[in-house]
């Protein structure tokens, strides 16, 4: 009986020999010989698939067999700065409209406020 851990950043299903035969992370067990790993669908690892040579591993020493993310590789930073600009364009525009409108409304509100002052003051003088 021979002991392998295949290793990838997130938890996985693993295939060897194209049969699902657990999670990467885990240890696994499996007959001496040669055998093919892969992760499965969707492909976003790399390499495709390994075909290594099992033997004399132990449960203490498993053949650790690794696989790389594929979409690690792509620049994320550029990805998002392409997104940025046509979002901030709406978000701006929107709280520009938004800061007149208010300040028109606070501009009424005074000159009803100083209109009213005018007219209680005139109507509490005595006659």
């Amino acid at each position: 009986m021979e002991f392998v851990t295949v290793m990838f950043p997130t938890s996985r299903g693993v295939n060897i020999d194209g049969a699902p035969r657990g999670r990467t992370g885990q240890l696994l067990r499996l007959q001496a010989g040669t055998h093919r790993f892969d992760l499965g669908v969707p492909a976003d690892y790399a390499p495709p698939n390994q075909t290594l040579a099992v033997v004399g591993t132990t449960a203490a020493a498993p053949l650790e067999v690794a696989f790389t993310s594929a979409l690690s590789a792509a620049p994320m930073a550029v990805v998002g700065a392409a997104r940025l600009p046509s979002k901030k364009r709406k978000t701006s525009k929107r709280k520009t409209t938004k800061r007149k409108t208010t300040s028109r409304k606070t501009a009424k509100r005074k000159t009803r406020t100083k209109k009213s002052r005018a007219k209680r003051s005139t109507r509490t003088k005595p006659r």
